[in-house]
């Protein structure tokens, strides 16, 4: 997954930040790595990441907590 997200595949971008939200696989969980890659992807346009992005910002997971990009990432 990692190789296809360093390569610039939204589906594995969203995949690997997903990962890393949850501590799936074996990988602990690191909010601020699932936050870059959420990121990676939304900019994309790839409209699940946008909604975890938007989440994050929500609760102040990973990122600062930020009403108005939460808004912003749930309005793409």
């Amino acid at each position: 997954v990692e190789k296809s997200a360093l390569q610039g595949h939204a589906a594995a971008q969203e995949n690997l930040a997903a990962i890393y939200e949850a501590g799936d696989d074996g990988v602990p969980q690191a909010y601020k790595k699932a936050a870059y890659w959420y990121e990676l992807a939304a900019l994309q346009g790839f409209s699940l990441a946008q909604k975890r992005l938007g989440l994050l910002y929500s609760e102040g997971n990973g990122v600062l907590k930020d009403p108005v990009k939460a808004v912003y990432w749930f309005r793409q």
